[in-house]
């Protein structure tokens, strides 16, 4: 499952509906967020996508890492924007 959602909350209501074994997150998640999910979903995988704009990207990922993601996607997309590129941007990475 793929969710734009942050909240604990809002990923929990997509999950009870659809039940699945991986949730990928493509925008950024809070420490707290990540020991919920954890408590109540020990057995999903979480994917956290990690837009790659600048070094905080990799504070992004080693957090993600440490919290409970169980893997990293990398991505071109910018959550910084007015309205965020949150991926399938098409653009190459060259990183």
């Amino acid at each position: 499952m793929l969710t734009s959602e942050i909240t604990y909350e809002g990923i929990i209501s997509h999950y009870q509906i659809v039940k699945p074994t991986t949730i990928q997150l493509v925008d950024e998640i809070s420490v707290e967020v990540y020991v919920q999910l954890r408590q109540t979903l020990f057995n999903t995988k979480l994917v956290q996508v990690i837009h790659v704009i600048d070094e905080r990207s990799i504070e992004q990922g080693l957090m993600a890492a440490e919290y409970g993601a169980d893997a990293l996607l990398l991505d071109s997309g910018n959550p910084n924007l007015a309205i965020k590129e949150l991926g399938g941007t098409g653009r190459i990475h060259n990183w």
